[in-house]
């Protein structure tokens, strides 16, 4: 299993602040399918947006 995901420095600071605030029952919400794969891998509860509209974040996109 390859460990080694390519990671901005952004997203590293996104998932850093979120480890170091974050309680047992809280989700990591995220755009960005590679971040929401290293959350997971680290063992958190993800949320991914992709596929949600900016407008009305709970009415998925239909094509």
């Amino acid at each position: 299993m390859n460990l080694f995901f390519d990671t901005s420095a952004l997203d590293a600071l996104h998932l850093g602040g979120f480890s170091l605030i974050s309680e047992k029952d809280w989700s990591f919400v995220v755009a960005d399918n590679n971040l929401c794969k290293v959350a997971e891998v680290i063992g958190f509860t993800t949320i991914e947006v992709i596929g949600f509209t900016t407008i009305n974040p709970l009415k998925e996109i239909t094509k």
